[in-house]
């Protein structure tokens, strides 16, 4: 009978498993040296292993940037003639098609447009160093490409002559709104001296090709290809310049190309151009009002895990 109570005893005192491997578990931890952050020395952690500090050096937004409404609205002006652009030149083609533009008008500022454009691209370009031979070589450029149009105009006339309007028309606005969405607007905007954008200005060119076919002579086809040359090619050249050189001017071109734009698309029809005045406005202000407050919901965090970044000091 005492044998059965006291192995009883010893099965009632018996620790179960579980709270044994805790318990064992703990001492083992307790024995651990403190984890170290270095590599150099083989530690009793696994390679992944988290300490509790490893968060108290996670940093929030230490290198966002605020910008503030001016700084957006002014970046978004080349937006704004960007579009100026493309309806101006679609107006024009209006009133080509109508025959409500005469030839001979056209010619006048076409060659007014292109001559105080070149001028105004000379004088805005700091970094150019004018030269006779300069000049030469940029007049030899635009010969060589007004001659090679006027050559092909004859061609390019009658080159959609067997497409309806109606596929002609939505082509066209397919080709200028890749134009708009491809366009190089860090260029407009000053950001870098290089222009790189092909498959903008060649959906543009293409665009002013197939409207171009739809006109009825040769040489109105010629001018209209100029024209457009000239408003896609070489006006992000000028624009570019203005940009760098005073923010002032950039924002009275800008103001200047809009109403322009919006005084020419009223002779045509007042809706669209409400529309396009609205359009304009929430480009200028709309937008950069709806980024300024979604800056707050802008989380960019930093901390001991970010590869290393080594900083060259000039002396």
């Amino acid at each position: 009978m005492s044998l059965i109570q006291t192995n009883q005893q010893k099965a009632g005192t018996k620790e179960p498993p579980k709270e044994k491997k805790a318990e064992h578990k703990r001492k083992a931890e307790q024995k651990k040296k403190p984890w170290r952050k270095i590599l150099y020395i083989q530690q009793d952690y696994p390679d992944n292993h988290t300490d509790k500090s490893f968060l108290e050096f996670m940093v929030l937004n230490a290198t966002a940037r605020r910008r503030s409404f001016g700084e957006l609205s002014l970046a978004a002006t080349s937006i704004t003639q960007e579009l100026s652009i493309v309806v101006l030149f679609i107006v024009i083609f209006f009133h080509s098609y109508n025959n409500t533009l005469p030839l001979v008008h056209f010619v006048v500022i076409n060659s007014i447009l292109i001559v105080l454009g070149y001028l105004m691209f000379l004088y805005f370009e700091e970094d150019l160093e004018i030269t006779f031979d300069l000049i030469f070589n940029h007049l030899k450029t635009f010969f060589i490409i007004f001659a090679s149009v006027f050559g092909l105009s004859s061609v390019l006339r009658t080159l959609t002559k067997a497409i309806s309007n109606d596929t002609i028309w939505a082509l066209t606005t397919f080709l200028f709104c890749l134009h708009l969405f491809f366009q190089d607007y860090g260029y407009l905007n000053g950001f870098k001296n290089r222009f790189f954008a092909p498959f903008s200005l060649n959906a543009a060119i293409f665009g002013s090709v197939i409207l171009a076919s739809r006109l009825n002579s040769d040489f109105y086809v010629f001018v209209f290809l100029a024209f457009s040359f000239q408003v896609f090619a070489l006006s992000p050249l000028l624009r570019h310049s203005i940009k760098k050189f005073s923010n002032e001017f950039q924002v009275l071109l800008t103001a200047l190309m809009f109403a322009l734009t919006f005084g020419l698309i009223v002779t045509i029809n007042t809706l669209f151009a409400i529309l396009f005045f609205f359009f304009v406005a929430f480009i200028n202000f709309g937008s950069p009002l709806s980024l300024m407050a979604a800056q707050k919901w802008k989380l960019f965090i930093q901390g001991p895990w970010d590869c290393a970044v080594v900083e060259t000091v000039h002396k």
